[in-house]
């Protein structure tokens, strides 16, 4: 998986590199939406740094009525954390699959194939092995050797 980082500082590269894999991502709304979440992020922050700053200046609350508008003013700035922290984890689900469906970076001198036909062999070693019966694949031996017991292992 790419860093968003790098996403974000070479959008032209990563476009071109979903391009040139034949694959689907909407990296501009995947940049858009780590704008939108880095934006929240930071609100949240500045708000329980609010808060903090608040329930420290309770106790400085020379009156009731101080005291009371302190109080209040702490709860307000929870609530907006706690609709930040909503709207945050609603935009997770979509930023989440949006970077996963970003491809890791192709070696520079890595050939471009828009399909199977059109890949091109680079290398080959050795010719595969021409049996002259149908292999069988590991879970076929097993049973027919009855070293492994599918049915008991149910």
């Amino acid at each position: 998986m790419l860093d968003i980082k790098y996403i974000v500082e070479n959008p032209e590269d990563v476009k071109r590199n979903v391009a040139d894999r034949n694959m689907v991502c909407d990296v501009d709304r995947l940049i858009a939406l780590y704008g939108d979440m880095k934006t929240v992020r930071q609100g949240i922050e500045e708000l329980n740094a609010g808060i903090n700053k608040n329930q420290k200046s309770i106790g400085a609350a020379k009156t009731d009525e101080e005291r009371a508008a302190i109080i209040a003013n702490g709860k307000k700035m929870k609530e907006d954390a706690a609709a930040l922290k909503e709207k945050l984890d609603a935009m997770s689900p979509e930023y989440d699959e949006l970077m996963l469906s970003v491809p890791n970076t192709m070696a520079e001198d890595t050939p471009i194939g828009k399909n199977e036909e059109l890949n091109v062999v680079v290398e080959t070693f050795l010719e595969p092995t021409a049996f002259d019966f149908k292999p069988l694949d590991h879970a076929e031996i097993g049973k027919r050797l009855e070293l492994i017991d599918f049915e008991a292992g149910a």
